[in-house]
């Protein structure tokens, strides 16, 4: 379901953009210090928008990915610790007690 609706939402955005993008045909120039290039101003503002999402979808990702990955480092570490610490429980439960010797 979940796909399908993201499929749809897609394509609309898709036709939406070449809508604009039609309407938006004038040449506009884009001076980049070493180049000058006309593109139409709806594939400009399309690109734009486009390129904005894709980084702040990437500056987004990367740091709930790194926070989530030093929390899982940390609980690691605590369980690591947490296991070694019923591993010797276990070991101390399980030696056997001597019994008292008989008294006389």
């Amino acid at each position: 379901m979940k796909r399908w609706l993201l499929l749809v939402l897609m394509l609309s955005m898709a036709a939406v953009a070449a809508a604009f993008s039609l309407v938006n045909r004038d040449a506009v120039a884009l001076d980049l210090l070493f180049a000058r290039l006309q593109f139409p101003l709806g594939v400009l503002v399309i690109a734009a928008v486009f390129l904005g999402a894709a980084l702040a979808g990437l500056v987004l990702f990367s740091t709930v990915i790194l926070g989530q990955n030093l929390k899982l480092r940390t609980i690691r570490r605590e369980l690591d610790k947490l296991k070694s610490a019923q591993a010797q429980t276990r070991a101390a439960a399980v030696e056997p007690i001597a019994p008292n010797p008989p008294v006389v």
